[in-house]
């Protein structure tokens, strides 16, 4: 029985600087038996709630941003966004994965991207653990109870 990770929010990456990404600091958690804690008071802004599968090892610095297709280099007909979390505790060369994306301090710009090897030349902020991809859908209801998703035969 695994419980959600409580991991910060951090907003649209446009919006954020390498400095500011960086800044927020991580969750302190603890176990409790089965029962996990995580103090939220360091968050200072935004919590979001993560599947339990993703990390809840309390020594991974995990934050989430939001992201369009366009930040990740990722072509679609219509603009999309992504809820993508973060490790940041996944930095150094040892921890470097060729062809995993990464996030990068690109002179000053946070930009996502993957190489064969570690570049030298960029900071690395943190490893890309898990993409969500958001669906809406725009249909109007017709009026009529067989086309409604609520409605049960």
């Amino acid at each position: 029985f695994d419980l959600p990770r409580i991991v910060p929010f951090l907003g649209a990456i446009t919006n954020l600087t390498p400095e500011r990404f960086c800044a927020v600091p991580a969750l302190s958690g603890s176990n409790q038996g089965i029962w996990q804690s995580w103090n939220i008071d360091q968050a200072k802004g935004q919590v979001i709630a993560l599947p339990s599968e993703e990390s809840n090892d309390p020594s991974d610095d995990v934050v989430c941003v939001l992201v369009s297709n366009q930040d990740l280099n990722v072509p679609f007909e219509n603009d999309q966004e992504f809820l993508v979390s973060v490790n940041r505790s996944l930095t150094s060369a040892e921890d470097f994965v060729p062809g995993a994306f990464y996030l990068w301090d690109v002179q000053g710009e946070l930009k996502f991207g993957h190489y064969p090897l570690a570049p030298k030349s960029v900071r690395c902020l943190g490893k890309m653990i898990t993409t969500y991809f958001f669906t809406r859908t725009r249909q109007k209801p017709s009026g009529f109870a067989e086309f409604s998703d609520e409605f049960e035969f």
